[in-house]
């Protein structure tokens, strides 16, 4: 920009309407956009490139990183984004966002962020089986993303709400064992015959790779559903069921 005629340019208004503004009016709308999102963020002064500069930090599980809109502006690369004090490149804060009131007010993350909470689909439900009466194998596809796997169970469903009860959690030290022909599988006790069964599944990752794997530290996937209901005969072979077709061989 540098037109001094066009006072508009220092503006979220300008960055987002007239998509002319300099780095203020770049780093203002980026700190509205996360505040209505709830993201906490906050405008840092400096230079870039030995210039007078204005960029934001974003904060993200706990920890603080670098964002330069201004700089990213109209790329397919962003080579500022989620950036440490280390990589964050040609940029230099003014002293008194450097001071460590500063950064213990907002500390920043000593390694680039890594999103790994993106595209986490819902694992499918490959089939539900039994050649025990009173017990059902849940079978379903693998995701590479997924650091895990809740199965929960349901008995009644009133008006699409259901009473759904968490069956097994498969965490990832522990899935080779639930593995059968690249698949995960997990044998359900305890059925009764005639009843309705109803089970989901969702896949997890863990928000960082360093978190210890509990619930406030996952991010889930949608679930897959299917039914089941054991029937009082004797069982020739397998009794197979997906979300689309049924088959039952049994003895004369």
């Amino acid at each position: 920009m540098g037109n001094s005629e066009y006072k508009l340019q220092f503006t979220a208004y300008a960055a987002v309407v007239d998509e002319k503004a300099v780095c203020q009016g770049y780093a203002l709308l980026l700190y509205r956009m996360m505040l209505e999102a709830n993201v906490d963020s906050r405008l840092i002064p400096g230079t870039g490139n030995g210039e007078a500069h204005g960029w934001n930090i974003v904060k993200l599980d706990g920890q603080y990183y670098n964002v330069d809109s201004t700089w990213d502006a109209g790329k397919t690369e962003y080579k500022f984004f989620l950036k440490c004090e280390k990589t964050f490149e040609n940029h230099v804060r003014d002293d008194e966002y450097s001071t460590n009131e500063f950064q213990e007010a907002y500390p920043m993350a000593e390694e680039d962020y890594v999103n790994r909470i993106v595209n986490l689909e819902a694992p499918t439900i490959v089939s539900v089986y039994s050649r025990n009466q009173t017990s059902v194998k849940v079978t379903w596809d693998m995701k590479e993303e997924a650091d895990g796997y809740e199965l929960y169970r349901a008995e009644e469903i009133e008006s699409d709400t259901a009473n759904w009860n968490l069956v097994k959690t498969i965490r990832k030290e522990s899935m080779e064992s639930f593995m059968k022909d690249g698949n995960i599988q997990y044998t359900n006790q305890g059925l009764e015959i005639g009843k309705t069964y109803y089970y989901k599944v969702r896949a997890y990752r863990l928000k960082e790779e360093t978190l210890v794997d509990s619930e406030e530290n996952r991010t889930y996937s949608d679930f897959s559903e299917v039914s089941y209901m054991p029937a009082a005969v004797v069982y020739d072979k397998v009794y197979s069921n997906s979300t689309s077709r049924i088959r039952m061989i049994w003895k004369q």
